[in-house]
């Protein structure tokens, strides 16, 4: 992360009431900066990833991520699902790179159950035209980093719960056969 760094946040959250205003004013000049850096390379986007950049999906909780192969050898794919309340998504990364895990600082005291998408941050890779980095720090302290060329959102409301009991959404018809 660049802006909305662990450290950052854990002085934002810090119990000194010095580090936590220092650390308030650091937090309000990183969105300035992050907005104008993400309006720059916003246009180079594929049109898919453009709806992820300027999404915000702080405080939704992480259900699964996994890697796989694409179809007809497309390279691989980063899959990221996410749920709040009765609403996921699925963000879907087709890769340059393998995708990769940076650890929670030592400091880190926030880590619980559910792990939450805090922040983000996508960046254009220096001297690689159409490949992208998305950086999300994660309420365990990681922060998970997604090398992708092209991204792309669904979003729906759920219809099943993990218990297989029906949701507060659209009922669901299932025929028999």
């Amino acid at each position: 992360m660049k802006y909305f760094t662990p450290e950052a946040y854990i002085a934002y959250n810090s119990d000194d009431a010095v580090e936590a205003a220092s650390a308030e004013d650091y937090w309000e000049s990183a969105i300035e900066s992050y907005r104008k850096e993400l309006d720059a390379i916003l246009p180079t986007l594929p049109p898919s990833a453009r709806r992820l950049a300027t999404m915000n999906l702080h405080d939704w909780e992480l259900a699964i991520a996994w890697v796989s192969h694409a179809p007809q050898g497309a390279g691989e794919v980063a899959t990221v699902a996410l749920r709040r309340g009765d609403e996921v998504a699925e963000v879907t990364y087709r890769l340059w790179a393998n995708p990769g895990v940076e650890r929670a600082p030592h400091r880190w005291r926030f880590a619980g159950r559910p792990v939450r998408w805090l922040y983000d941050e996508i960046e254009a890779e220096p001297g690689a035209p159409k490949c992208f980095r998305h950086r999300i720090l994660l309420s365990s302290g990681e922060t998970l980093v997604v090398p992708f060329k092209t991204a792309s959102v669904l979003t729906a409301k759920s219809v099943l719960t993990q218990a297989g009991d029906r949701a507060a959404a659209p009922a669901l018809t299932v025929a028999a056969g």
